[in-house]
């Protein structure tokens, strides 16, 4: 799992990482369309939504995104967008 690689880089170890295992691992969901639950899944990948901690689990998946000469970036939350300018109608960088 991608985010418990990062941590531990981040020197999260022990107890804490095992809790953020527990926490991230075999956690069951179901998606609410059309007035009707799917049937349970368990979720691989990602973090809860709207739980206290995926915002900093986001950041921290986030925090060594390579940055590049001419193109930007613009993160709100969870969302991230890259974009560039143009100068004198050719993309800069």
């Amino acid at each position: 799992m991608g985010v418990l690689y990062k941590l531990n880089r981040c020197r999260i170890w022990g107890t804490m990482l095992r809790c953020l295992q527990a926490y991230l691992k075999d956690r069951p969901l179901k998606v609410f369309m059309e007035g009707t639950y799917s049937s349970e899944r368990i979720a691989r990948s990602g973090v809860p939504q709207e739980a206290v901690l995926s915002p900093l689990l986001f950041n921290i998946m986030m925090y060594d995104t390579p940055v590049e000469e001419g193109i930007c970036s613009c993160e709100y939350a969870d969302n991230l967008a890259y974009y560039t300018q143009k100068q004198n109608g050719r993309l800069s960088g």
